[in-house]
């Protein structure tokens, strides 16, 4: 049995598996990571906020 390492491993079989992906993850794999999870909740149907319920006064109220 031989085992060896090519040049060309991709990047995840290179890294430890004790790093967490926020420690190693590129810029453009957080794009498509944050993409990836937008889309799972999709399906959820989740109702939207509207402006006022996301604002500072409704937020807040008399303390902001």
């Amino acid at each position: 049995m031989t085992t060896s390492t090519s040049f060309g491993e991709d990047k995840e079989s290179q890294i430890p598996h004790n790093i967490s992906f926020s420690k190693t993850a590129t810029a453009d794999e957080w794009i498509v990571a944050f993409k990836e999870w937008v889309n799972s909740h999709q399906e959820l149907n989740l109702p939207t906020l509207s402006n006022e319920d996301v604002s500072r006064e409704s937020i807040y109220g008399e303390r902001g």
